[in-house]
């Protein structure tokens, strides 16, 4: 409308303002891009500022800025009881193998939570009960070769692999390469900036995009080595975490 407004200023002959004009047409193509541009340069700028900012990745860069890291949810534990037959330890022990998948009842037919075995439980011979921890969540995968593909080296600089799920319990992450050597991965190790690794450091960062998944980024044969073009990516970790964990007994 400002724009319209000063047409007779400059051209006093152009007389139609109508929406049919051409020219009016052309003006109004242009208010909608200066709109669309004025507001992607004021969310930039507010992201740029914690008190404005609203993106997950713009609030931990800034708080990074300060050597703040910000901790993602965390898992809920417990100490469960298994109860065994008096029959299967009269001649041996018996074994609850680490990962078994427990869970809550679902009597509303609302989700039921699930929890796995930190551990082995060996309950002796001659008794028939014993406690183990137990961490809310689903195991994605162990170590190779059961774990997750991630994808093939390239070989390029910085690349990026995305884990296939989301809430993904950041501490669980591992990450196995394929270093060229038949079935034999070696296991690398997760840093928060690759500025003090060298170019043989089998180092890796995570990324999290703002739909919530996570990424793996490997370094450039400056900081952090490049996996060897061709070898295989593997992950393993456990998704879960936040609130739904917090169930009775």
């Amino acid at each position: 409308d400002q724009m319209i407004s000063q047409v007779p200023f400059f051209i006093a002959e152009y007389t139609d303002l109508s929406d049919s004009d051409a020219g009016i047409m052309l003006i109004q193509l242009f208010a909608g891009m200066g709109d669309i541009l004025s507001y992607y340069t004021e969310r930039m700028a507010s992201e740029t500022f914690l008190s404005t900012a609203v993106t997950e990745n713009s609030i931990k860069n800034l708080l990074a800025l300060i050597d703040y890291t910000s901790s993602d949810s965390n898992p809920a534990t417990a100490t469960i009881t298994f109860t065994v037959p008096a029959a299967a330890t009269t001649a041996a022990s018996y074994t609850i193998p680490k990962l078994t998948k427990v869970s809550t009842v679902s009597a509303d037919n609302s989700t039921a939570v699930q929890f796995e075995t930190d551990d082995d439980l060996v309950i002796p011979v001659g008794t028939t009960s014993g406690d183990v921890e137990v961490t809310q969540g689903n195991t994605e995968g162990e170590e190779p070769p059961d774990g997750e593909i991630a994808g093939i080296s390239t070989g390029s600089e910085f690349q990026n692999f995305k884990l296939s799920q989301l809430n993904v319990i950041v501490s669980t992450i591992r990450v196995f390469v394929n270093e060229g050597t038949g079935a034999e991965y070696v296991e690398w190790t997760r840093v928060n900036s690759f500025v003090l690794e060298d170019e043989e450091s089998r180092v890796f960062k995570l990324f999290k995009d703002d739909s919530g998944y996570h990424h793996i980024i490997f370094g450039d044969n400056v900081n952090g080595r490049i996996p060897t073009s061709g070898t295989t990516i593997q992950v393993a970790y456990r998704t879960g975490g936040g609130k739904i964990g917090n169930v009775g007994t």
